[in-house]
This record gives C-alpha cells, structure tokens and sequence, in this order.
C-alpha cells in the first residue's frame, strides 16, 4: 500500500513535471487538477488525522481555477502547492504509514463538492510581488562583479575589456544570444544516429591516451562513458584540454554531456562537446541536461565560465529585483514579475518559461521608453511656447505666396498646414512629423510654415542631411520668398571663414529671416536672433537629441536666467520615408504626426523594371532614344556606408568616363559625389536643371530632395545592394514633370531577400507597402539603408515581432502619465528611476 510520503513524493514530480512544460496543463490526461484529486485519493486507506487531512486539502485548493488560469497564475497556484507539499514531508517521519485513527467517509479529501477550498483556504490569492516606492532598491545593481563567487580581478577585467561589464546590473542585462536545448536525454545506443545534438548521461568508464603514431602527429585523449546501452567515447584534443578533461572526468564520475555524436571507427565519437559533472542529484545543472544559455563572447571568455557567473550572480541577487509595473498591468498582460523573468531568461526551466520571460523584459523596454516618450510629449505641451499671431499691420505673406503660386496645394497639404498653423498659433511648443511619399509636395507645406513664422516677426532654421539638398532648398526657397522680403541664407560646413562669419553675423542681427544648413546648424557658435520655428528634413538621418538640440538655439546676449523664461521654439520634422507605425512609435513617439496621401494632379506613375546583366544594352538604347526626346537621365551608384567609400566613387568616376567616351560620346555626361567641393557639387546641379548635362552619373548623394522635372529616367545599379526605403527615395528623384517617367533596376540578387525587394519594387508605388517589407527583410536597425542613429537601440524586445507588445506598453505608459506627469506619485519612483537611468542618458541616439 502507498504511504503518504510516497503519494507526496508523487506529486511533487508531477509539479516538477508541469513547471518544466510551462504550465499549460498538458503534463498529464485530465489535467493537474485531476491528477491530484486521483493521487489524494489513494490516501483514504491510510486514516489520516484532521490536521494531515486539512493540509491535504489546502494543497488541491491550489487547483480550485487551475483549468481555467493563465499558465502565468497557474505558477503561482503551483510554486504554493509544492512549498505546501514540501512543508508536509518535512513534517512526516520517513517511515510513516498511518496513525491510530480511523477516517470516515465524510473525511475524505478529495471531494470537490464538499466545499474544501472555502473551508480551509484555497490558493487562489497568488504571491504577486508588490510595486516597491523606493528607487534605493536599484542600488544593488552596481555592484561590482568583483565582489560575486568565482569572478577575481582577472576575470572581472576581462568582462570589462571584451564585453563592456563591471556591475551586477549589466552582467544580469547582458542576455543570452540563443539557447540549445539539451533537456532529452538519449540513452548511449540511440545516439549518434541523426546528426543533431543529443544528451547522454553516464558513467566514465576508462580513459585512454592516445600518441601520435608518426612524427609531427598529434596525441589525443579518449573519455569512455558508459549507460548500460552503451559506450560513447569522448576524444579530446590539445595537451592543455586533455590534461584538464582526465583531472574533471575521472574514472567512476558520473557526468552529463552534450553534443554532436557520430558512429564511426567502429565506436560512438563526441569531439566537440559540453560536459557537466553530477555530484548531487539534486544539484541544478547549468552547463548540460536543460535549456543552455550561450552568450555572444569574444575569444578571452568561455561559456562555461559565464554561465558560472551569471548563476552565481543570480543566486546572491536575483531575489533582490524589485518591481516596478503595477500588477493590474502583469495580470492583464500574463507577465512574470521581475526577477523571475530575469532568472528564467538566463535559465529557462522550458522552452515555454523562456518566452515568457522573453516578453516581460521586451514589456519593460517598450514601456520605459513610451513612459519617456510620453514624459517628453507632456512637458513640452507645459513649457511657455510661441503664439504665432500675425499683427495687422505685418504683411500677409502666407496668403500672398499662394496667390502667386502657379498650381492649387492639395487637399492633404492644406489639411497638413492648417494642423501646423494650428499648432503655432498655440502658447505651447509644436513637436509635429510631417510625413508623406515622394513627391507628395512635403516641402512647400514646409514653405508655408516658414513664411508663417516671418510674417509673425520670427526667425526659422532648416536642418538637412546634405549639402546638395542644403543647396537645392536655399536656391528654390531664396526664388519662391524674393518678392515677399524674406531672406534665406546658407550655413553649411565648407563655407570659407569670411562667408561663415558673415552668415552667422547676418543671423545675429536678424537680418536673415530663414537659415537653411546642414549640421552646422546646430553647433555652438551659431545664435539666432528670434528664433521661432525648427524645420528638420529627412528627420531619420537625425537622432532625437540633434533634434532637441538645434530647439535649445537661445537669442543673443541672453544669461542663463534670461534663457531659462525664453519660449520654446516650435518643432516640424519631416521625412519622404513612409514610416511603419511600429517604427513611428519608438522614433516618433513625442511627436503628433500630419500625412499627406495624396500626390499633386497630373503626376504619372513611374513605371519599374528589372534588367539584368544581359539586358544592358538594350536599356542604352532606350535611354538614348529619351534623351533624343529632350529628357534627361540619373544613373546611380550604391554606398556600403553613407562616408562614400573611395572604391564607390572611383567605380562611378570610371563609369562617367565609360558612358562619355564608349556609350554615349555624343551626349554631355556629369559626375556627382559626395566627396567633391561644395562648389562643384552646386556646378554640377545647376548644369542638369539647366539641362546642360543629359546624363548625371551619382552616388546616393541625391537621395533626398533633388527635384528635376526634366528628368525622366533613374538607372540604379546594383540596385540588390540597397533597402527598399532606399530606392524608393531615388525613384522619386524621377516622375516630378508632365512626362512618362521610368526606373531601371540592374540587379543581380543573390539572395531571396534581394530578389523580393526588386520583385517588390516591380510590383508597386506605394512607399507606406515597401515600407512595411522593408522592415520586416532588413529588420529596424537598418531600415533606413545605414545604421539608424535616431532608433533607440533593445537589448531584448524586437519592434517587428513585438508590435502588439509594443502597442500595449505605449498604452499603459500613457495612462501613468496622464495621471502623474512628473511619476512623483509614489508607486510610480521605481518608474521614475529607471527611465531616467535608461533614457534620459541615452548619448547613443544621436550620430556621433
């Protein structure tokens, strides 16, 4: 017959089992609630007395809603069960069979009708961790790593040097890069057989040395280990590896390993394996037999000395992990507290224990940074803006430059100025993204808005990545604004030092009314007089702290005290890259957004093709026969990165000469690149808008911005090379004008990502569609074809993946903020604290 240590015990492995599968109730046919009931039951013989019976029954209470929870309230139903069970067998002599007294049949414990779970408790109040009000609780995150088990000066020098960790914090943050589940255990005569990974657990049997039997040959080392199935040998190495491995794997030690085993030579061979000696079978394994972390680590480190570490760490301070979110938001969302996610990233007890972790610490990264997003947001709408009122008196030039226009703006760009004058008319800074597709006509709605800010007695600056674009914006809007007395000067970086000075002076005093620039804009030495709006174009190649940055540009001669009462100047962003709304939010998050969806009338769709290697002569016919028609041609050359790598340039240099002196001798051929003078490179523009150039052979320097309405085609070689946010950008170079417009691809993809981005940009115009395959092909880091210094960098959580999550954190973000501004309130400190330690330092989101 059972005793009720035996029946205990039972049950124990059955939780066991169940945290290891997740918790999802499948362990077992019937459930977990079932399976206990049935083991409870077998205690009926045993006559147990009231207090055992009671215990019994505040154990299955553990299960009163099992069936219907979340596996995330199933583990706190079940971590309770076990201490329960755990506090029965310590209590019970090991011999116990049964007391003295006799049980009825009204005693008996399993009875789910008989109310046990009201009358003696149930588990149904679950050990939620509660929110800490004290940001002190974070200080054992800097720790050093010298004061943890088994990590010296050596060692913690290492960790500093290679992977940037000195705390408890960061080695903790610094998650595993992927897992190898080495839970199954195959028995020696199994393996060997399919060419994956397995387990085998064992004896060691013998150990043998092996010499070179030639000269110049290598010794080695052969670890048998032995199951009762069978023998696997373990051939080691290296003098050093198998000295080492005949010290930790003696004979008789018993040992768990992993790794690639194969049959050959007659005999079952590892030599490429992980090892962990077991020397108590209730010891927690780290190195085999369960989900293995492995972390990305350079050559100085090894995995089995950082996992050491970070259990070692995890066992002095794991416990201590506050927490932060409220449990409203945990239980609605399924989240496991704090420090058990950290555990459980780091060791997973399953691969389902492993997820779920995973999305408690990507929540936490999301909402964090919308917690500061939305911090930023309110408390700009709190700081003293500019009420951009037109005096009677000032002349309306807003409405004078429309009535001069030649064309009607759109109904999307009249919607998308009416929300800017809106905003500026408001006391509180603007922080507005205008977003629309190529050619959607973004830059005379920016127009607009600079004349607003002029009329009403205001300076305003126009940042853009480019010198070409810089150039391009002050010619047109010093043409566009002449007959209304506005001045538009130039800053750039290659200005002589007499032209520099004399711009800045000409700002100073006021005399230029709009600033167009590059990022020199923002350097110290640049003061504006009045300075009332900020235009930023193509606001991705920009990090939010440039942003901030040019909006801090005080007047002249103000102290620090008279700074602190200037009002803010109003913020417009713009860009041509349509922006998925996963991105917008991590980007964008502190801005309120205006699209134009809609292209000017008369605007034909580009029409797209691919042409391979074959098929290039065939397209120097077509180009010949446009450029006969009077149209002009780009040809355009890819960038590694956005510095223009000299091998680019020369390949577009040969190719300018190829096509004058062998393909089109006849026709007037021009170079453009980044590296050339700031006046050559203006030469050059003014030549092909005055259609003195038919062909322009460029790098990716005309990206953003060019508008030609007399070019008519775009010719992108290597086109596999670049994003599809990319060459959507440079097809819109082309299509500006009257005529039929086309875009050549020559492509030779070699991959099935490249053949869907060429295959994609065949099949549509939309820039928001190939935004969204962009995304997802390239991934958000290098969405926008280089290395995006705006984009808040995660440790863990994945905005493609994750975008639900991510919704759901901005939401609650905004909820806190709303009802505490300023996270004073006390359950919001924790909050407070790690935003300002994971945000408000974040020097990384602008380009150094």
């Amino acid at each position: 017959m059972a005793t009720l240590r035996s029946i205990l015990l039972t049950v124990q492995d059955l939780f066991e089992q169940e945290i290891e599968h997740g918790c999802n109730d499948n362990v077992v046919p019937g459930g977990t609630q079932l399976s206990v009931r049935n083991h409870f039951t077998k205690t009926r013989p045993l006559n147990l007395d009231l207090e055992l019976r009671k215990q019994l029954r505040q154990i299955y209470g553990c299960f009163d809603n099992y069936p219907q929870s979340t596996p995330i309230e199933r583990i706190y139903d079940i971590e309770q069960a076990k201490n329960l069970v755990e506090a029965m067998l310590a209590d019970i002599p090991t011999n116990f069979s049964r007391p003295d007294r006799a049980m009825s049949t009204s005693d008996s414990v399993a009875q789910p009708d008989q109310g046990i779970h009201a009358n003696f408790g149930s588990c149904s109040h679950r050990p939620i961790r509660q929110v800490s009000i004290d940001p002190s609780t974070l200080d054992f995150l800097t720790t050093s790593m010298e004061t943890i088990d088994g990590v010296g000066p050596r060692s913690a020098a290492k960790l500093e040097s290679d992977l940037g960790i000195r705390t408890v914090g960061q080695l903790l943050d610094y998650f595993p890069r992927a897992y190898h589940d080495q839970g199954q255990v195959t028995l020696i005569g199994d393996v060997g057989r399919t060419g994956d990974s397995q387990t085998i657990q064992g004896k060691v049997a013998k150990q043998s040395y092996i010499r070179p039997r030639r000269s110049g040959g290598k010794a080695f080392a052969k670890i048998a280990i032995y199951d009762g199935t069978g023998i696997a040998q373990l051939v080691v190495f290296g003098n050093q590896r198998i000295s080492y491995l005949r010290k930790a794997l003696s004979v008789e030690t018993y040992v768990v390993v992993s790794g690639k085993f194969e049959r050959k030579y007659r005999e079952i061979q590892a030599s490429n394996f992980e090892f962990e000696v077991i020397t108590d079978e209730e010891a927690e394994r780290i190195h085999t037999g369960r989900i293995v972390p492995k972390y990305s680590l350079t050559s100085n480190l090894t995995q089995r000395s950082v996992r050491r570490w970070v259990k070692n760490t995890l066992d002095a301070y794991v416990a201590h992990y506050p927490e932060f979110l409220p449990e409203e938001i945990r239980r609605k969302y399924a989240l496991l507290d704090w420090h058990h996610a950290i555990s459980e990233i780091h060791f997973p007890s399953s691969a389902e224990m492993k997820d779920l972790a995973r999305q408690r610490l990507a929540f936490n990264e999301f909402f964090l940074l919308q917690v500061w997003l939305a911090s930023n947001k309110k408390k700009s709408t709190s700081t003293p803006g500019i009420s951009f009122d037109i005096d009677s008196d000032a002349p309306p030039l807003v409405e004078q430059f429309l009535d001069e226009l030649p064309f009607q703006l759109t109904k999307a760009q009249r919607r998308s100025f009416q929300q800017i004058e809106d905003d500026m008319r408001r006391p509180k800074p603007m922080s507005r993204l205008l977003q629309g597709d190529v050619g959607s006509g973004k830059t005379m709605v920016a127009a607009l808005s600079l004349l607003n800010a002029a009329q009403c007695g205001y300076q305003s600056a126009l940042m853009v990545p480019t010198e070409v674009l810089a150039d391009q914006h002050a010619i047109n809007l010093g043409e566009w604004f002449s007959s209304l007395g506005v001045e538009v000067g130039l800053l750039k970086g290659d200005l002589s030092k007499k032209e520099r000075e004399r711009i800045l002076e000409q700002i100073i005093n006021g005399t230029i009314h709009v600033v167009v620039g590059t990022q020199a804009l923002i350097q110290e030495s640049v003061t504006f007089s009045n300075l009332g709006l900020v235009v930023i174009d193509e606001q991705h190649r920009f990090g939010v702290l440039q942003r901030a940055r040019l909006r801090e540009k005080r007047s002249i001669g103000s102290s620090s005290e008279e700074s602190s009462l200037l009002c803010t100047p109003d913020v417009l962003v713009m860009t041509a890259t349509p922006i998925p709304r996963t991105l917008s939010l991590t980007i964008y998050g502190d801005l309120n957004v205006s699209i134009i969806d809609e292209l000017p009338p008369g605007r034909q769709e580009i029409k797209t093709e691919w042409v391979r290697e074959k098929g290039r002569l065939d397209l120097y016919s077509q180009l010949q026969q446009e450029i006969e028609k009077g149209q002009q041609v780009y040809i355009v050359y890819p960038l590694v990165e956005e510095s223009e790598k000299l091998e680019e340039i020369k390949a577009a240099t040969e190719m300018a000469n190829h096509l004058q002196n062998e393909v089109f001798p006849d026709r007037r051929v021009g170079l453009l690149h980044g590296r050339m003078k700031s006046s050559e490179k203006r030469t050059v523009m003014i030549d092909f808008k005055a259609a003195m150039i038919d062909i322009l052979v460029s790098t990716t320097v005309i990206e953003v911005g060019i508008d030609i309405p007399n070019a008519t085609i775009m010719v992108i070689e290597n086109a596999e090379r670049f994003g599809l946010a990319q060459l959507h950008q440079l097809r819109g170079r082309v299509g500006r004008g009257q005529y039929q417009s086309w875009c050549y691809l020559i492509a030779s993809p070699k991959s099935e990502d490249g053949v869907r981005r060429i295959q994609a940009m065949t099949r549509t115009n939309n820039g928001f569609e190939l935004a969204e395959i962009d995304l997802e092909i390239r991934g958000p880091g290098e969405f926008f074809g280089t290395r995006q210094s705006g984009l808040p960098e995660f440790r863990i959580a994945d905005i493609i993946k994750d975008a639900a999550l991510l919704e759901a954190a901005k939401s609650e973000a905004e909820k806190i903020v709303t009802i505490a501004p300023d996270l004073t309130q006390a359950d919001h400190r924790l909050v407070e604290s790690l935003v300002e330690k994971n945000w408000d330092s974040k020097a990384n989101l602008i380009q150094s």
